[in-house]
C-alpha cells in the first residue's frame, strides 16, 4: 500500500513540474519576454490617484493610574523557615499484610448461578445477581435447603472491544440471608487478540486488508447454570 502511495504521488508531482502554473512566456523580436500584464479593474477605477500614505509616527501610550498608584499594594516577600524529615531505616522493607482464613471454623458451600448470564445483557456495576445453593446448608443452627438464594454483587465489568479484546466480569460480596460467604467468580471472555493483532498488521499492505480484522471483537464472559462454585461461610 505504501508503494502504491507513493507512485501516486510521483505522478502528481511530475504533472505540477511539466505543466507550471500555466502561464505563457514567448520571447518578442526584440528578445525581451512579452509577460501578461496584472490589472486591478476594483484599484483602478474607485482608488484616487492622488492619495498618499502618511508615514506612521509612533507615539507611546502611558497609564497615568498605574503610574501613580504602582508603589501601593505591594506584596511583601515572608521568609518561611521549615524542616523535612525523613525516614530513618529507609531499607526495611514492609512487610505485605494478609488475612488468614481458618478453614476449620469455616465451612464449604456449593452454589450456581440461577439462570444463564452473558456480559452480553446490559448490566452495570453494583447490580446483584441472583445464585442458588447446589445441596443443604446449615449455618448458624438453621438450615437452609437446596434452592436458597444467594445474591452476588457485580464488582467491576468491562466490555469487549474490537481488535479482539474480551469481555470481563468479577463478581464477590456474596450474601445469604444477610450473611457474607467469602468468595469471588472471575470470568473472561474468549481472547482474539492472540490472532487478530498478527492478522490484521500482517496484511496492511496488501491494500489496507488489514483493517478489515480491526472491527473483529473479543468474545462475551459467560456464567451457565452448570458451573458450580464452592465459597466457604462462618459455620
Amino acid at each position: 500500500m505504501k508503494k502504491v502511495l507513493f507512485i501516486i504521488f510521483c505522478i502528481n508531482f511530475m504533472n505540477v513540474c511539466a505543466f507550471g502554473n500555466g502561464i505563457d512566456i514567448s520571447k518578442s523580436a526584440d528578445g525581451n519576454k512579452n509577460q501578461p500584464e496584472i490589472q486591478d479593474i476594483l484599484v483602478d477605477t474607485k482608488l484616487d490617484k492622488n492619495l498618499k500614505i502618511k508615514p506612521y509616527i509612533y507615539e507611546e501610550i502611558s497609564d497615568q493610574f498605574a503610574e501613580k498608584n504602582k508603589k501601593k499594594n505591594i506584596i511583601s516577600k515572608t521568609q518561611v523557615d521549615y524542616k523535612e524529615f525523613y525516614p530513618q531505616n529507609v531499607n526495611t522493607i514492609v512487610p505485605r499484610e494478609f488475612f488468614n482464613i481458618d478453614y476449620e471454623e469455616m465451612q464449604p458451600i456449593q452454589i450456581s448461578i440461577k439462570d444463564y448470564f452473558s456480559t452480553r445483557k446490559k448490566v452495570q456495576e453494583g447490580e446483584y445477581i441472583d445464585f442458588i445453593t447446589t445441596n443443604n446448608v446449615k449455618i448458624n443452627n438453621q438450615i437452609y435447603p437446596k434452592g436458597t438464594k444467594v445474591n452476588g454483587r457485580i464488582e467491576t465489568i468491562s466490555p469487549n472491544d474490537f481488535m479482539g479484546i474480551p469481555a470481563d466480569i468479577v463478581i464477590s460480596n456474596f450474601t445469604i440471608d444477610n450473611i457474607k460467604i467469602l468468595g469471588e467468580i472471575n470470568k473472561t471472555g474468549a481472547n482474539r487478540t492472540l490472532w487478530v493483532y498478527p492478522l490484521s498488521s500482517g496484511t496492511m499492505g496488501f491494500f489496507g486488508i488489514g483493517i478489515l480484522f480491526v472491527f473483529i471483537k473479543g468474545g462475551h464472559a459467560k456464567i451457565k447454570s452448570s458451573d458450580i462454585y464452592t465459597f466457604y461461610v462462618q459455620k
